[in-house]
Order: C-alpha cells, then sequence, then structure tokens
C-alpha cells in the first residue's frame, strides 16, 4: 500500500509541475517577448528624468516614460528600456538592436540606416525648438543675425535649419550632453545661444529662476512632427501599432502627461 501511494504521488507531482509549466509559458505568450526601445539621453524633463548609478543610467520617470508604458499595455508587450547618448543610439538603430523608437522624426534620422524599420503613419506629438540667449543678448530675428556666433547645441542632434551655416562655419556648435547642460554653459558664457526646445525651457524655468534669465528669440529653428520606428521583425504589425496609437490618441493619453509634468 506504502509503495502504490508512492507511485501515485509521483505523477500527481508530475503533473502539477507540467501544470505550472503550461501556466508560466501561457502567461509569457500572453505577455509577449519585450520590447527592447532606446532613449536618448539629451531629453531632459518634462519628457525624461534619468537615475545615474553604478548600474547605469535608467529612465525613471516623464512623458516619455510614462507614454512608452501605455503603449506597452496597448501592446500587450513589455518595454525594456535602453538609455545611450544620442550618437550610440544611431548605432543600436544602424545595427538593428532595438524593435522601437519613438520620439523621433524623419527629418533626424539618417535614412541609410532605416532599411529594417517602417515611420508609423500617425504623430505622437510636435515639439518647437527656439533660439535662446542671456538677458543682454541681442535679439534674433533672422539667421543673418546669428553671423560669427557660438550655438550651443546637443551632440548628436541635427538641426536642419542651422546645418547649412554649420558648414559654411558662419556659426559654430558648442555641443553638450543633454540640453540643461547645454544650457548651463550658456550661462557660464561658453555660447551665444542654445537651441531648446520650448516645452523644456517653460519647465525648468517653473522649477529654478536661475533660468528666468534666459530670453526666447523669435526665431523659431523647428517645428517638428515627432513619429515613431518599428523594426520590421518587432512581431508587431503597422496595422497592429498604428490602432495602438489610435487609442492612445483618442483617450488623450499625450495630453494628460504634459499636464501631468508641467504642474509638478
Amino acid at each position: 500500500m506504502l509503495c502504490s501511494i508512492r507511485f501515485a504521488g509521483r505523477p500527481m507531482r508530475l503533473i502539477a509541475s507540467l501544470l505550472l509549466l503550461v501556466v508560466s509559458l501561457s502567461s509569457r505568450a500572453a505577455l509577449g517577448q519585450p520590447l527592447h526601445v532606446a532613449v536618448s539621453e539629451g531629453w531632459n524633463m518634462p519628457f525624461a528624468r534619468f537615475v545615474r548609478d553604478a548600474g547605469g543610467t535608467r529612465l525613471e520617470a516623464g512623458v516619455i516614460h510614462d507614454w512608452y508604458r501605455a503603449l506597452a499595455a496597448e501592446l500587450g508587450r513589455p518595454i525594456d528600456f535602453t538609455v545611450l547618448p544620442p550618437m550610440r543610439v544611431d548605432l543600436l538603430v544602424r545595427d538593428e538592436q532595438i524593435d522601437l523608437r519613438c520620439f523621433s522624426s524623419p527629418e533626424w534620422e539618417n535614412k541609410d540606416l532605416l532599411q529594417a524599420y517602417q515611420w508609423s503613419d500617425q504623430q505622437i506629438l510636435s515639439v518647437e525648438e527656439r533660439l535662446v540667449g542671456g538677458p543682454r543678448a541681442a535679439t534674433v530675428k533672422r539667421l543673418e543675425d546669428l553671423a560669427g556666433q557660438s550655438i550651443g547645441t546637443v551632440i548628436g542632434y541635427r538641426y536642419p535649419l542651422l546645418e547649412p551655416l554649420f558648414r559654411q562655419q558662419r556659426i559654430t556648435r558648442e555641443d553638450a550632453p543633454s540640453e540643461a547642460v547645454m544650457l548651463e554653459k550658456q550661462l557660464l558664457g561658453r555660447s551665444d545661444y542654445s537651441v531648446v526646445r520650448a516645452l523644456t525651457l517653460e519647465y525648468l524655468q517653473s522649477q529654478d529662476p536661475k533660468w528666468l534669465g534666459l530670453q526666447t528669440s523669435p526665431l523659431v529653428v523647428s517645428s517638428t512632427p515627432l513619429y515613431c520606428l518599428l523594426r520590421r521583425g518587432s512581431g508587431i504589425s503597422m496595422a497592429q501599432f498604428d490602432a495602438a496609437l489610435a487609442n492612445l490618441r483618442r483617450r488623450g493619453t499625450m495630453q494628460q502627461l504634459l499636464e501631468r509634468y508641467r504642474l509638478q
């Protein structure tokens, strides 16, 4: 009798283990494989707040962080963030190491690197970049007013309106790893003007009075619609992806996030 119980118990334990394995695999299948996403360190709040420690740089909060999480919920796929300097993000795109890159534009990307990717049909946001100067800087109304000036820029970023002037050496770049560092350098007199996203400057000025001395120029450097790059082998069709974007737009997710972080 004792032998019979042992014999019966082992199959029962085996069946229970198999059931747990099936449930685990089913859960993983439901969640799907992680979507590998690259985020540039060049962003600042309200778009991105990074934490730097011994383990590297992590995306902790901000519009980009929360919006990606909302998108992941729509797609049923977890998000795996990789945070790198802008030029290293470009290398990951070239080597097809990421599945998704949003908050980007065809104007910014090297078209030769994008053979394995496709752009979303739907715009997710539009950002405006403005020229800012110190309290004593002359107001810039035309590109010609910038002759001989140094311009604060983010390393690896492209500025289509200004690129001809950079190439002709009529103006010079003063690169920084992020917009906040770029503006710090301007306050120290390292550049005459800087190119900054209007939302970033608005956020910084709401958080710290030291930024209030920066004056926005009437010259708009760019007004750029932002889209997503989706890798063709990501396991998500563009129809599925655009449907997820449409759901986020219908619920007003982006506007809610912008309002939330503007108030913080």
